[in-house]
This record gives C-alpha cells, structure tokens and sequence, in this order.
C-alpha cells in the first residue's frame, strides 16, 4: 500500500531495498498517513460545501432577477402614468390661463 499511493519507492537494482518519498517525508511530517486523509477529507468537505453555496447563490440570484423584472415593470407603468398626470396638468395650466385672460 504505501509503495501504491507514493510514501515510498523501490528504485531499480537496489536490492528490495525501499526508499521514502518526498510525498512520504511530507506525511510522516504533517501527522501521519491517517491526518493526511483527514485533511484530504475536509478539503473535499469544503469544496462540497462551496460548491453547494455557489449553487445557492446562482438561485438566489435567479429569483432575484425576477423580482427585479418585475419592480422595472412596475416603475415603468408608474413612469408612464406620472408623465400622462404632468401633461394633463399642463395641458389645464393652459386651459386655465386662457379662460383667465378672456374674461
């Protein structure tokens, strides 16, 4: 097993004799075979986490822009409807101020 995931090598002509890797120096310095896969563990824990949190996000901003969508509809009624008031109001400005002048 450790000549299969790299802690050690047998270089050839060398007898059976078995040298450590520097994966294997690596290892054996952060805390063993077992805290290695510990740590390769979290570290695919984590990337599921931030994957599942990019996808959460990607919704989020879906329903996000709909509503967005749908506020811009709103506003532009509401822009139409406000100019469509300002000119009836000038248009009785005028109305007004011509009844005004002939009497």
């Amino acid at each position: 097993m450790m000549k299969s995931t790299g802690l050690i090598e047998q270089p050839p002509g060398d007898n059976g004799a078995f040298h450590i890797t520097v994966f294997g120096v690596k290892v054996h310095e952060s805390g063993g075979w077992l805290k290695h896969l510990e740590r390769i563990t979290a570290a695919e824990k984590k990337d599921e986490d931030d994957r599942q949190l990019q996808r959460d996000l990607a919704k989020s901003n879906i329903e996000a822009n709909e509503i967005n969508k749908i506020n811009a509809n709103r506003n532009r009624w509401i822009l139409i409807g406000g100019l469509f008031l300002t000119l009836i109001g000038a248009v009785l400005s005028i109305l007004n101020y011509i009844w005004i002048v002939r009497n």
